[in-house]
């Protein structure tokens, strides 16, 4: 309704009495699309703010406004400190123009081609948004033929009476709201369209304003509070002027927008969580109903080694004598660019693949099972939120990337757990990321964990209140993860050095994934993922 022709009506009413005989300090933009036109009068100082924006062009008037410092522009720097004289809208089109001693200032609220036009006394011309010198020439003209008042009456006596179809689009300036109004008011058949007309346009001109929110859709609409369309819907707030009117409306429109948007991330975000994690658990399920080959490739490591003399490189497949079953044939297949050792390894590095896997089967299943009952949990809790708040507090263990939590770390792309339901502990998963993640993603206190004297993974312990101890036996679950991704994973026993952050430096010159420690600790752990310890995300594609 802000941008309903009618409305505007009303609205530039307002303004003629609160702007006339200003004059125009400056008119400058420090946002796409919007325009801040800046009048003062005996001190005092009001801005008009003009949003050029594709889906809601919009005009409205604010007290106050602190304009930044940097990266603003000016505009009709040679027009200020001129006296406004007059305030008008075109004659059923959404166009105002401002009326000044020695030029003319046009609002144009015509959608993706919203723009303002100032054309001085001597036929100058300058645009806040470009114009092509054809299309200025063209709205110049325009405008030189179009009827400029404070208000028009809708005069016509609409006889015949036209259907809905036609009245639409005779009269596209009516708006879809008031056509609404229009069709449910024309069901009792008392009056006629003209009359109809008539009491519309003396509610949109002359009654309070209200706010209301559809609880359905979450959408709010601002109307006329004697319009019937509003009684399906619930008020929120009351307006006998357009200006509190706006500024309300604009408010709870961007919540609404900020709501949507997150709304959406959240629910793809659960989609995926919940689809990688159900296509992960029964791949793992799968694996182990299968059973385990760590012995048919340990097997076919050994005969491959009794056999060695035998194996040259590009050979695709050798057969043997299988001691391990009575001497019967057995055929290998080998990888023809590796060497006879190479191949021998090959096999002795799947059967111990085989051995961690099973090893980590049952703690996987538990976690990805506890995963996918908190995903499925988030799901349902999804259904009954109705508030941007409400959003927010789902979002704070989401690792969404949106502008609504402000975040000033990079993005989130390491693995994640949660020790004892409130310590977060972050993984990283290859030499890069390990670099991004000690360097850029850890702070100065937290905890800093990996595996002595083996390769491994990063592993930090954010911190997030420095004036508590972390207890001994968290660091020591920490420890437990950070050993067992690591090359000691299967170890019955792993040392783990572990410092804050603060004591890890980056040398120049270290290689990715390298870092020293100016002073650690050491805890001796067994390498597992602990209990009261769960994942809460990785990111991978299924």
């Amino acid at each position: 309704m802000i941008n309903n022709y009618f409305f505007l009506v009303r609205f530039v009413k307002e303004l003629q009495t609160k702007l006339t005989g200003c004059r125009l300090h400056s008119v400058f933009s420090q946002e796409k699309g919007k325009l801040l036109l800046s009048f003062t009068k005996n001190k005092n100082e009001v801005f008009v703010e003009f949003s050029t924006g594709t889906q809601l062009p919009y005009l409205q008037v604010r007290d106050s406004f602190h304009r930044a410092k940097k990266n603003t522009g000016s505009f009709f720097e040679e027009f200020y400190d001129s006296e406004l004289q007059n305030i008008q809208v075109a004659k059923f089109e959404r166009v105002i123009k401002f009326t000044f001693n020695n030029f003319s200032l046009f609002l144009l609220l015509r959608g993706k081609d919203s723009n303002a036009l100032l054309i001085s006394n001597t036929g100058r011309r300058e645009v806040f948004k470009d114009y092509t010198t054809e299309t200025c020439s063209k709205i110049v003209n325009e405008l030189n033929e179009t009827d400029f008042a404070d208000s028009f009456a809708f005069s016509n006596e609409l006889e015949p009476s036209p259907g809905i179809k036609e009245f639409k689009s005779r009269y596209p300036f009516f708006g879809k709201k008031i056509i609404a109004e229009l069709l449910l008011r024309s069901e009792n058949g008392q009056k006629t369209m003209n009359g109809i007309i008539v009491d519309i346009l003396f509610d949109v001109m002359s009654n309070k304003l209200g706010l209301f929110l559809n609880r359905k859709t979450k959408e709010y609409s601002l109307l006329p509070e004697s319009f019937l369309t509003a009684q399906a819907m619930e008020k929120e707030k009351s307006f006998d002027y357009c200006k509190e009117a706006i500024h309300e409306f604009l408010l709870v429109q961007m919540q609404y927008h900020l709501f949507q948007s997150l709304y959406k991330q959240v629910v793809k975000f659960l989609e995926k969580e919940s689809t990688y994690t159900i296509a992960k658990l029964k791949a793992i399920k799968s694996k182990v109903e299968e059973g385990s080959n760590e012995s048919i490739y340990t097997e076919y490591a050994n005969l491959l080694l009794i056999n060695l003399p035998n194996i040259s490189k590009g050979m695709s497949a050798i057969e043997v004598d299988n001691v391990y079953h009575d001497g019967l044939s057995e055929k290998i297949i080998l990888k023809e660019n590796l060497s006879p050792n190479e191949n021998v390894n090959y096999y002795f590095s799947k059967a111990k693949s085989e051995k961690v896997f099973f090893i980590r089967a049952k703690s996987e299943i538990l976690q990805l099972s506890k995963r996918l009952e908190i995903v499925t949990s988030q799901e349902k809790q999804m259904v009954g939120i109705s508030s941007l708040a409400g959003l927010k507090q789902v979002t704070k263990v989401l690792p969404l990337k949106n502008d609504i939590r402000k975040n000033d770390t990079p993005k989130i792309n390491f693995k994640q757990f949660l020790v004892d339901g409130k310590y977060k502990v972050y993984v990283g998963k290859d030499s890069k990321n390990n670099d991004l993640l000690t360097t850029k993603f850890a702070k100065q206190n937290d905890f800093w964990f990996h595996a002595r004297s083996v390769s491994g993974s990063h592993v930090v312990l954010r911190v997030e209140n420095t004036k508590e101890a972390v207890p001994k036996p968290v660091l020591k679950k920490v420890a437990q993860i950070a050993a067992f991704f690591s090359k000691a994973k299967t170890a019955g026993t792993a040392p783990v050095s572990y410092t804050l952050k603060k004591f890890v430096v980056k040398r120049k010159g270290m290689e990715v994934g390298m870092v020293s420690m100016l002073k650690e600790d050491t805890l001796l752990v067994k390498p597992e993922i602990p209990q009261g310890c769960e994942m809460i995300f990785e990111e991978k594609e299924v």
